[in-house]
C-alpha cells in the first residue's frame, strides 16, 4: 500500500469523485437504474438510512458529496475565462431542481429540456475534472478515470439498448458491449496496474478478475439471453458494491473473506501444475537419473572402470544435494508468486457476483480471468 498517506488520500478522493460523477448522471438520466430497496415511511419522522431515502434525496446527497470533493480537489469553479463564473454545484443544483419539477408534473417536453441542461452541466464538470487532474498528477487523474469507468458499467447501462447503431456502425455508449468491451477493459486494466501499489496487494487483481469475468458474461451473450434479466442486473449491482468497497472505501479484502475460506482442490492443482510444471518434470527426471546412477554404480562395482565412472560423477557434481539446491533456487521466487495468486483467487471468489450460467459459459469465464494482465503484487513489494 502507498506509504504516503497524503497521496493515498488524493487517490481515494479522485476514485470517489469519478465514481460519484457516473452515479449522479445515472440516477438523473431518463430510464436510469431503478431504485434499490423500499423507501422508508417518514410518518413520525422516522430516521432513514442512506439506502432508505427517496431517489431524489439520494441524488441530492450525491451532489453535495461531489461538491465537497470538488472543493478538496480544487475543481469547484469552472475554468477561468468561461462565460459563467458560477460554481458548478450551484448551477447543477438549480438545473436538477428544474428537472425534478418537470418530472413531478409529468411534463415530457419540459423534462427533456431540463435533462439536456443537467447532462450538459455534468459533461462540462466532468471535462473540468479530467483536465485539471491530468495537470496535477498522473495517478490522481487515472484514479478519477478508474472510478468513473467502473461505476458506468452499471449506472450508464441501458440493458435494452442494441449493441450497434446500425449494421457495421459503432457501438452505443450505454450498451453492454461498449461498457464491457475491449477498449474499456484495457482502460480499467491500465488504471488498476498503475494504482495497485496504493491498495492492498490483492485488491487490483481481484477487481480485474471480476471485471473480466463480467466481460466474458457479456461477450457470450449471457447478459442479453438470460430469461431472468432482473437477476442479471441484481448480480451486477452487487458486484458494483464490492468494487466500491475495495476501491472507494479502501476496505481490506481480508475482511470480505468468509470464515475458514479455502480454495477447492480443483482450483489449486491446475495452478500449481502451470506454475511448477517444468520444475516438477526436471525434479522427476533428476531423481530418476540419480536412482538409476546408484543402481548402476552398485551393479558395476568390482568391474574394471567403475572407479573412473565414480570419479567422473564426482567431478560433475551430480548428487542428491546438488539437485535439491538447484530446484530450490529455481522455485523460490515462483512460490511467492503462487502464494500471491492463490490468495488473490480466494479474494476473487469472495467478491464475485455473477448471474447463473451453464458449464460452458463458466469455462469461458475462467478462461477470461486467466487472460487478464493485472496480477497480485508479491509479498513485500
Amino acid at each position: 500500500m502507498d506509504a504516503d498517506p497524503e497521496n493515498h488520500k488524493l487517490v481515494l478522493e479522485a476514485v470517489r469523485a469519478g465514481w460519484l460523477m457516473a452515479e449522479l448522471r445515472g440516477r438523473l438520466r431518463p430510464g436510469g437504474p431503478p431504485p434499490q430497496g423500499a423507501v422508508l415511511d417518514r410518518d413520525g419522522h422516522t430516521l432513514p438510512l442512506p439506502s432508505e431515502r427517496s431517489p431524489t434525496e439520494q441524488a441530492i446527497e450525491l451532489r453535495r458529496v461531489l461538491t465537497k470533493l470538488s472543493v478538496s480537489l480544487g475543481l469547484a469553479m469552472p475554468p477561468s475565462g468561461t462565460p459563467a463564473p458560477v460554481p458548478f454545484a450551484e448551477r447543477l443544483e438549480e438545473a436538477a431542481k428544474a428537472l425534478d419539477d418537470a418530472r413531478e408534473k409529468h411534463e415530457d417536453a419540459g423534462s427533456d429540456v431540463a435533462w439536456e441542461a443537467v447532462a450538459e452541466l455534468i459533461y462540462t464538470w466532468d471535462a473540468a475534472f479530467q483536465d485539471a487532474l491530468a495537470g496535477q498528477s498522473v495517478n490522481v487523474s487515472r484514479a478519477y478515470e478508474l472510478g468513473r469507468a467502473l461505476a458506468e458499467m452499471y449506472w450508464a447501462l441501458d440493458p435494452e439498448v442494441p449493441a450497434l447503431v446500425s449494421p457495421g456502425g459503432s457501438r452505443l455508449p450505454n450498451c453492454w458491449e461498449f461498457l464491457f468491451g475491449t477498449d474499456r477493459l484495457n482502460i480499467v486494466d491500465e488504471r488498476l496496474r498503475s494504482l495497485a501499489p496504493r491498495y492492498h496487494p490483492a485488491t487490483a487483481s481481484a477487481v480485474a478478475e471480476t471485471v473480466h469475468a463480467w466481460a466474458a458474461v457479456v461477450s457470450k451473450g449471457q447478459a442479453r439471453s438470460s430469461k431472468d434479466t432482473a437477476a442479471v442486473e441484481q448480480a451486477l449491482r452487487q458486484q458494483l458494491t464490492y468494487w466500491h468497497e475495495l476501491l472507494v472505501i479502501d476496505v481490506d479484502p481480508e475482511t470480505l473473506l468468509k470464515p475458514y475460506a479455502v480454495l477447492r482442490f480443483t482450483k489449486i492443482t491446475p495452478k500449481v501444475l502451470r506454475t511448477f510444471g517444468a520444475e516438477i518434470a526436471i525434479g522427476v527426471v533428476g531423481l530418476a537419473g540419480l536412482i538409476g546412477l546408484a543402481i548402476m554404480t552398485i551393479k558395476v562395482q568390482g568391474f574394471p572402470g567403475w572407479k573412473t565412472l565414480a570419479a567422473v560423477v564426482g567431478v560433475l557434481g551430480i548428487s542428491v544435494g546438488g539437485v535439491q539446491a538447484a530446484l530450490k533456487n529455481a522455485t523460490q521466487s515462483l512460490i511467492g508468486r503462487l502464494r500471491a495468486d492463490l490468495y488473490s483467487d480466494l479474494v476473487t471468489t469472495a467478491i464475485s457476483s455473477l448471474p447463473p450460467m451453464g458449464r460452458g459459459k463458466r469455462r469461458a469465464v475462467r478462461k477470461a480471468i486467466r487472460a487478464r494482465t493485472v496480477t497480485a503484487a508479491l509479498p513485500g513489494k
